[in-house]
């Protein structure tokens, strides 16, 4: 892995690159901005924790479904599981196909994968990181200048700053052929499907961020 390049990976196949079904991480992401030990716990958790939390999920999800924790084909998800996915899953696709994006509407079962990857990360970070405050104990840093915002909410907005863009309209119709979706969306739909994020910032239900949807797999 080249320790330069800006993206983590998952795995699944075993190959060249991997001996194994594995994560990887490259060591320009566990250094400032995206990582610092002295950050407080609401900062590394929604940043490299959610980061990591993505990957986590790709292990879970229909890729990664047709290999082993040794990278070695096998299908070991029961007739049960698969079927069971399927509604929630089309439900998911459905939610991002509506999503209009300036140039166009996002691909639902193109970035399905990336998009589930995205709400069952950062739903795992949150979790991961309201179990550190009783864990670890440590007293809550609030950054200054953000006196007036609570850990909760300096969490989702680490979050969202995060995935923070700027497009020309050229680079826009080359986005919606990705398999992620454009940073906005990466935002909007995991924050306005979690419960969490809509206590803390205060969301009316049925508002633009706090969809009462409830297309979520994790």
């Amino acid at each position: 892995m080249d320790p330069t390049q800006n993206e983590a990976f998952h795995m699944c196949e075993k190959n060249a690159m991997c001996e194994k079904n594995a994560i990887g991480y490259p060591a320009s992401l566990l250094q400032s901005p995206f990582y610092d030990v002295r950050q407080p716990a609401y900062v590394k958790y929604a940043s490299i924790g959610g980061s990591i939390g993505h990957e986590l999920m790709h292990g879970l999800d229909g890729t990664c479904a047709g290999y082993d924790e040794q990278g070695k084909e096998k299908d070991w998800w029961t007739a049960e599981t698969k079927e069971r996915h399927k509604q929630p899953l089309n439900e998911f696709i459905e939610r991002y196909n509506s999503y209009d994006f300036h140039q166009g509407f996002v691909n639902g079962s193109l970035t399905a994968e990336e998009n589930i990857a995205d709400e069952g990360g950062l739903k795992a970070a949150y979790i991961a990181y309201q179990a550190s405050l009783t864990r670890d104990g440590e007293p809550v840093q609030i950054l200054p200048r953000f006196e007036g915002f609570s850990p909760d909410q300096l969490f989702f907005l680490t979050y969202a700053q995060q995935h923070c863009m700027a497009y020309t309209p050229e680079f826009l119709k080359v986005l919606l052929k990705d398999e992620h979706s454009p940073g906005k969306l990466r935002v909007i739909g995991p924050l306005s499907v979690m419960k969490e994020f809509a206590a803390a910032y205060r969301c009316p239900v049925g508002s633009s961020m706090h969809s009462p949807v409830s297309s979520t797999l994790w």
